[in-house]
């Protein structure tokens, strides 16, 4: 089976009189098959920002980034070119990358110069809009890698510019199988709006602060699509009677009754993801069984065929207080839970920093470091509690710096997302 699914408690009991307790779903995937035969067709859209900022050398970057993402492809695969400042242009619609196709996009790449503002809205629904409609083809949609790249280096200034409407069109892209990864380049995009689009539209935020960092990204990303094993993951996660629960990761989800469905995306293989839900019990009887359900589904791009997956972690136990206060917690799910809240408290205080509330947000880093103070010290705790303690201390007189808002940001989209491949290598 492609994916391999674990599930564990933070501690598998809770007390008679109601309590508390932490279940992590953590989905493996099988590695890779090594011939490069055997992997999913990619259709990408590439979206690049080419307004007047994107001068002194940076919008060049980019064309190279691209050209070289498009070298990873092959006739299996699709790719559109988008270019946008004030106005649209689709340089490319969605077509198999030849080696004309391939000469025909870097040509046409080569002649693009910087000009105009910034329509990333349209600019990106543009890209999206092709990944949607497809071509017909051998190979269904549902078994076909589809992502957007959209890249910028500025605000979204016209158009369709307001963070919740594109994050929930993004969202909606998701649900038809189009995922969005957004590149923020230089220190003057919208963090807060590129790290929204990628976390509804299930791909990766990243902030390029320097134009060396670009082309390893694309090859990275390239070569994420490239190894995917499972297409279009979804969980759903029944709950039972006098259990209430709330999801911690920040992946789209829709609740019906005691049901959650989350839609988790695409996974490379050798990769993994965690998600973490919180569960509250009301008051019952010491020896009460709890039984959480979980099926999950996916397309397997090895068989062309749809996969399926049943099961459940062992039930909770309800327990008195003095055997639940014995027990000790499970430190894989602490580590996971405190780094999770820990990024959510930071994403809280760069938002009060953005309202001028200095107090208040370096108040939230606190908290945040104090999460992490507490939780079990592994490199990456330690690693995550020395940066919050350091915006903790900023100078409450003024705001924090552009460099701290977009680092800050990309690591907790990171985290949230309980990519565990991203997570350890962007230190």
């Amino acid at each position: 089976m492609a994916l391999s699914f674990d599930t564990i408690w933070s501690k598998p009991l809770v007390a008679e009189a109601g309590g508390d307790t932490d279940l992590m779903i953590r989905i493996t995937a099988g590695a890779a098959p090594a011939g490069a035969s055997q992997r999913a067709p990619i259709d990408v859209a590439f979206i690049i920002d080419r307004s007047g900022s994107m001068g002194g050398g940076k919008l060049e970057v980019a064309k190279q980034g691209v050209s070289v993402a498009l070298g990873h492809l092959d006739q299996r695969d699709r790719a559109a070119l988008v270019m946008y400042d004030n106005e649209i242009d689709l340089l490319q619609e969605l077509s198999p990358v030849s080696a004309t196709a391939r000469r025909a996009m870097t040509d046409t790449l080569r002649r693009i110069e910087p000009r105009g503002s910034t329509n990333l809205g349209d600019g990106w629904l543009t890209g999206c809009q092709q990944l949607a409609g497809g071509m017909p083809g051998a190979i269904s949609a549902d078994h076909r890698v589809r992502r957007a790249i959209l890249l910028t280096d500025g605000q979204a200034n016209v158009g369709l510019v307001d963070p919740g409407q594109l994050a929930h069109h993004a969202g909606e892209l998701r649900a038809r199988g189009v995922s969005t990864t957004t590149l923020g380049f230089g220190d003057d995009f919208d963090e807060q709006l590129l790290s929204a689009m990628a976390e509804a539209g299930g791909g990766n935020f990243e902030y390029i602060a320097t134009p060396d960092q670009l082309v390893p990204f694309f090859t990275r990303e390239l070569g994420e699509l490239l190894a995917a094993v499972a297409i279009g993951i979804t969980l759903r996660i029944t709950l039972p009677a006098g259990v209430r629960g709330e999801l911690i990761s920040r992946l789209p989800v829709e609740r019906h009754g005691k049901t959650f469905e989350v839609v988790v995306g695409d996974l490379p293989g050798g990769e993994s993801v965690d998600l973490l839900f919180h569960l509250t019990t009301e008051r019952g009887t010491a020896g009460d069984l709890l039984p959480v359900a979980i099926e999950a589904r996916w397309s397997d791009p090895m068989t062309d065929d749809s996969a399926t997956w049943t099961g459940g972690p062992v039930p909770l136990l309800r327990s008195s207080a003095v055997v639940v206060a014995a027990t000790a917690s499970d430190p894989d799910v602490a580590e996971k839970v405190a780094l999770q809240r820990a990024a959510n408290a930071q994403r809280e205080a760069m938002l009060l920093d953005r309202q001028g509330r200095f107090a208040e947000s370096r108040q939230a880093f606190y908290q945040a470091a104090g999460a992490l103070a507490n939780a079990p010290q592994t490199d990456r705790v330690r690693f995550e509690h020395a940066a919050a303690s350091q915006l903790a201390d900023y100078d409450i007189s003024r705001p924090l710096a552009e460099a701290d808002h977009k680092r800050t940001a990309s690591r907790a989209s990171r985290m949230v997302r309980g990519r565990r491949d991203r997570e350890e290598n962007a230190r």
